[in-house]
């Protein structure tokens, strides 16, 4: 991660299904992680799961939901 900010103008990371073979406790200790470095180095990530996760380690929670219409909504 900290490779990413070497690069001064990068700063959105994109993180898709990195969470798909991990259990639930090392999940945490990742957002955990993450949380911290986008912190520290101002930086914003994208995290995209399709299964529930800790909200409180989110600062923004979109749910997009594919029906006959999408529906995007941002959950409080």
């Amino acid at each position: 991660l900290k490779l990413i900010r070497t690069k001064k103008h990068i700063n959105v990371l994109f993180l898709d299904e990195v969470f798909s073979s991990i259990d639930v406790n090392n999940i945490n200790n990742i957002l955990v992680l993450l949380k911290s470095f986008a912190n520290e180095y101002n930086i914003n990530i994208f995290v995209v799961h399709h299964a529930i996760l800790n909200q409180d380690m989110f600062d923004r929670i979109i749910s997009i939901e594919k029906n006959i219409f999408t529906e995007i909504k941002e959950i409080q």
